[in-house]
């Protein structure tokens, strides 16, 4: 359970970076925001669908409750980790 608590709270300490990263980026306008906004919706919607293929193929296999809630949640976490590389820059 604190494994699971951990990549949660690292999660959302990147998110708490990578949103306004996003929003200056929305905010300039243009193509690259129109991007920016469309890539935002698509990947949420990615990520949920890996989390809930990865959740079912845990539970098949029988595993515990936190190992099937770390598989769900395992694919947003490597976005939002992806987003604020992709965001910062080099």
């Amino acid at each position: 359970m604190l494994r699971l608590g951990m990549m949660y709270w690292m999660s959302a300490w990147s998110a708490s970076f990578v949103i306004p990263l996003r929003l200056m980026r929305i905010s300039t306008g243009g193509p690259e925001a129109a991007g920016e906004m469309v890539r935002m919706v698509a990947e949420k919607q990615a990520a949920l669908m890996e989390g809930a293929f990865r959740a079912s193929l845990a539970m098949a296999r029988g595993a515990s409750a936190m190992a099937v809630a770390s598989a769900a949640y395992r694919p947003a976490r490597r976005r939002v980790n992806a987003n604020l590389r992709r965001l910062r820059g080099p």
